[in-house]
């Protein structure tokens, strides 16, 4: 039994079945490959503008006026949920003042309009990030998290796709020529002896094949044939970053050159030595994409964390932290096989994807005190004063397939366990990975018929995926 239960009702939940998922497309932004690079839209007024940063008297890098606006939302939303009223045990229902979803782990489309962002932290990454990088409009890595991404991406994929010359491996990339003299043109767009260190799992470098081969000009069934003996180049090359920024201090000589020669665009930030990197990635999602739709709805806009949780406390802290520092947006915290949001003070509805997600799960008042009113759950807070220091909802159970309900007068955080990761079909990913290879071979074409080095034109552009 929960601490929280001690003093809570034991009422189950509103056994109202969820709505179901929408069928319809996600309203995605153009690929990554047709839009311009990140820096591109930067504005030079932006405190994220440039790598030489502002002077000492500059806006901070989260935004001042976004943060009060938050902070007088959340004192009208916590006046209303200290007056509301509602029958003991009975369900709270709506106006809802947030609703949170996990429709990102489903193999559904996102509703329509809805947007999702990835930041990519140096921690171990979840196995489902395949599954989400396909759905996600921008992709940015911070710091170390671009180590992350070079060195645990083969690992990440189930090992039957990641076979050299596994029948799954071969028959998304085949229906190509595999004349020897293909070959030799993937090696001129990138040398694999280059990246560093990979998962176990990871196949072996096909250099040593490509380098007894002749060279002959680059093109599309090439590359596709190379990628075939070499899985996690092709890979790799269907899963570049849009941005990589931050300190920089912790990103290996080998990562940047490999990222750099694929067109990924680098943001120093080190001048900021007051936010963290998760901190800087959000506010430049917040002013790049979020500050200026029409339409800032929280709902529609999710940001998605990978390796937020797990490894050292201090990280994870500050990674909590930095939930509470932007109230106003959507971010789920993913790590170690947990997600954290926040839920804002007013009344929540929460829908778990119960096929990944809990039970179990929790409400941690870390900022503070919170009296808090829940239904759905197997040990339900009914006006249940919750802190730090006295009594925690952990050990909880969400009943069912949910919907959760939460009543808060000041922020929580809501935390469920994760059974499994998602994982993407393989006919999607090897279909992304083939027209990563295609486009790094058109680039690499065109160089070579401008009489430019392979290196210099054989890239695919930011955010490689189809």
């Amino acid at each position: 039994m929960t601490a929280a239960a001690a003093g809570a009702t034991n009422t189950s939940a509103n056994t109202s079945p969820p709505n179901p998922a929408s069928s319809s497309s996600h309203a995605l932004q153009p690929p990554s490959h047709e839009r311009p690079p990140p820096h591109a839209a930067i504005g030079h007024s932006s405190p994220l503008a440039t790598a030489a940063g502002p002077t000492a008297a500059a806006t901070p890098m989260y935004s001042a006026s976004a943060s009060a606006a938050a902070a007088a939302a959340a004192a009208a939303a916590a006046a209303a949920a200290a007056t509301r009223q509602r029958e003991p045990g009975a369900a709270l229902g709506p106006p809802y003042s947030q609703t949170i979803s996990s429709d990102f782990l489903g193999p559904a489309p996102l509703p329509p309009g809805r947007r999702l962002y990835l930041i990519i932290l140096n921690y171990t990454l979840p196995a489902g990030l395949p599954h989400v990088w396909a759905q996600a409009c921008f992709r940015v890595c911070a710091d170390g998290g671009c180590n992350r991404l070079l060195d645990q991406l083969p690992s990440l994929v189930p090992p039957a796709l990641t076979s050299p010359g596994g029948p799954e491996t071969a028959a998304p990339l085949a229906g190509t020529s595999a004349a020897p003299h293909h070959v030799q043109a993937a090696s001129s767009i990138d040398d694999t002896s280059s990246v560093g260190p990979t998962s176990a799992s990871a196949p072996a470098a096909a250099a040593p094949a490509a380098a007894a081969l002749p060279a002959a000009a680059a093109t599309a069934e090439g590359v596709a044939a190379a990628s075939a003996v070499d899985p996690a180049l092709a890979l790799r090359l269907a899963h570049l970053p849009d941005l990589v920024l931050g300190d920089l201090d912790s990103l290996r000589a080998d990562t940047r050159e490999f990222y750099s020669r694929h067109s990924v665009p680098f943001l120093d930030l080190s001048y900021d030595q007051d936010s963290t990197d998760l901190t800087k990635a959000v506010a430049l999602v917040e002013q790049r994409f979020i500050a200026p739709d029409p339409h800032p709805d929280p709902d529609r806009h999710q940001i998605l964390v990978l390796g937020a949780l797990g490894g050292r406390l201090d990280h994870t802290l500050g990674n909590l932290n930095t939930l509470h520092m932007f109230p106003h947006l959507n971010i789920c915290l993913w790590g170690d096989g947990n997600l954290v949001r926040l839920l804002r003070p007013g009344t929540a509805r929460i829908q778990p994807d119960t096929r990944y997600e809990g039970p179990e799960c929790g409400l941690v008042p870390l900022a503070g005190p919170a009296t808090a009113t829940s239904t759905g759950l197997l040990y339900n807070v009914d006006a249940t004063p919750l802190r730090v220091g006295g009594l925690v909802s952990t050990s909880n159970q969400v009943v069912g397939e949910g919907p959760v309900e939460v009543l808060t007068d000041a922020p929580l955080l809501w935390t469920t366990s994760l059974r499994s990761d998602p994982l993407p079909e393989p006919a999607e990913l090897w279909g992304r990975v083939r027209a990563a290879a295609a486009r790094a071979a058109a680039a690499a074409a065109a160089a070579a018929a401008a009489g430019q080095p392979p290196e210099a034109g054989g890239t695919a552009g930011p955010g490689g995926s189809a």
